[in-house]
């Protein structure tokens, strides 16, 4: 995948730290179950169809995705026609992680010199956020706007954030972390790192923060969560193959299911969902090629 981004905080926006967080374990998880085959289709750059991901769904129905040459929105049906190509003024690169309903999208752009800034486009109206650090990147915006995304300092370390609400993302005991995912009611999702260099998927609902790994997993990613808080994201099993999962009802009762789009060869991760159940993200097929792809979550 393409790289993910820093924080730039150059139009005067701050990251505020709000009051005391609440760690606490999930619910005892139940088995996880591998789901039934869904209705998928592959969905690829028709100008570039060697590499692609597709990164977030709207509950309309858009698609923002990526190519190696190009970042782009898909309107339903997802025709050739439907692919609308965006570049941030300049940029030598464009990438698209998210787009919500009033067809806001963020992401990140790379400019001449290599620097990583994140941007929100409003309908051709671009704004980029620059800051101090190497990498800022938006990974995701709720209808009601709310953005979050990380940013990564001079060590190394990536750092949560959600932009213009005045708090700052901690998941207790992480040593760096990222927030990916963001619904309407402000639950934000996430991945972090452990002191013992462990990768965990993170939930922060009001003030508390949840942590939760795939059974058996070696690492697990969120990269989205639904208005009914459906978390999607990938995980790696034992024996190092990548896998989507799907996590239902994670602070009550948690349940996980296992996704594997039908043509992947060893690699699927879900990089959205929708109020319908659809799912977007990619697969790496037997050849080593990676599709986006567009699913019927059963």
């Amino acid at each position: 995948m393409l790289p993910r981004l820093p924080l730039t905080l150059g139009l005067g926006l701050a990251l505020s730290a709000c009051g005391p967080s609440v760690a606490l374990s999930p619910p005892a998880a139940q088995a996880a179950r591998v789901s039934a085959r869904s209705a998928c289709r592959t969905i690829d750059d028709p100008k570039d169809p060697s590499s692609n991901t597709l990164n977030g769904i709207s509950n309309g129905g858009e698609i923002a995705g990526n190519s190696m040459l190009h970042g782009y929105v898909i309107e339903p049906p997802y025709r050739k026609r439907d692919f609308r190509y965006l570049s941030y003024p300049g940029a030598r690169f464009t990438g698209l992680s998210a787009v919500n309903d009033r067809r806001e999208v963020v992401g990140y752009y790379i400019g001449h010199r290599d620097e990583v800034f994140a941007f929100l486009d409003e309908d051709g109206q671009w704004t980029s956020y620059k800051g101090k650090w190497k990498i800022t990147e938006f990974l995701d915006i709720s209808d009601t706007g709310a953005i979050v995304g990380f940013y990564g300092d001079r060590h190394d370390v990536d750092h949560p954030f959600e932009l213009g609400k005045g708090k700052r993302i901690r998941p207790p005991g992480a040593v760096g972390a990222v927030a990916s995912g963001i619904n309407h009611r402000g639950d934000v999702v996430g991945s972090l790192t452990t002191s013992k260099g462990l990768t965990k998927t993170f939930l922060r609902k009001g003030g508390t923060y949840l942590e939760f790994a795939y059974p058996g997993s070696t690492e697990t990613e969120a990269w989205g969560i639904s208005d009914r808080e459906e978390i999607v994201g990938s995980y790696v099993d034992a024996a190092g193959a990548t896998h989507g999962f799907l996590l239902s009802d994670p602070a009550k009762n948690p349940l996980w299911q296992s996704f594997d789009e039908p043509d992947a060869s060893g690699t699927t991760v879900i990089g959205g969902i929708d109020a319908d159940d659809e799912i977007v993200g990619h697969y790496i097929d037997a050849a080593g090629t990676s599709h986006g792809f567009f699913c019927t979550y059963p």
